[in-house]
């Protein structure tokens, strides 16, 4: 299946079979609807937010990649705040990452429901042995991947594992 990826995700949509196809965004919708693609690779609020429920019929649960969150300045913007409003800004961090994954986890929910209820998207949970085949194809990318980061001199490695670690402690059952 031809398959509409966003950026570094190519190389997953080959060794899964499938054939990478680089459009943005606003070229998504269009190009589902015409058949350029067979469906895309991207985090499920589209079904809902940019109306890909209306042109797919299946979402396959599988964890394909992670979302962060960043809130950015520019370093002068950052050095021309007063050092209190700096500290508030610092204190607010952890709240407004939690505030921002619980929205967007119940975003997702509720975008799968609206599919499923309005245009009878389904959606599939792979088999433990498919779910093993593609932890399988997928490992070497995600080694390659880790290894390029340490190689940076950034602790790739321990930043994998912690978010693994939080990962299933937060997994909602």
């Amino acid at each position: 299946m031809e398959l509409r990826v966003p950026g570094d995700n190519t190389d997953v949509v080959e060794a899964l079979g499938g054939v990478p196809v680089g459009l943005n965004q606003a070229e998504t919708g269009e190009a589902l609807q015409a058949g350029v693609v067979d469906g895309y690779v991207s985090s499920r609020e589209g079904l809902m937010d940019f109306q890909y429920a209306r042109s797919v019929q299946y979402v396959t649960d599988y964890p394909m990649t992670n979302a962060f969150l960043l809130a950015v300045m520019n370093r002068q913007r950052w050095e021309s705040l007063p050092e209190d409003v700096q500290r508030v800004i610092d204190e607010l961090g952890a709240e407004m990452a939690h505030f921002a994954g619980d929205y967007l986890d119940n975003h997702i929910e509720e975008s799968l429901a609206w599919a499923a209820e309005e245009h009878g998207v389904e959606t599939l949970t792979l088999s433990d042995e498919e779910e093993v085949r593609w932890a399988e194809r997928l490992a070497p990318i995600n080694e390659a991947r880790l290894a390029e980061v340490a190689e940076m001199g950034l602790p790739a490695y321990e930043f994998y594992d912690r978010m693994m670690e939080l990962i299933d402690s937060y997994r909602r059952p």
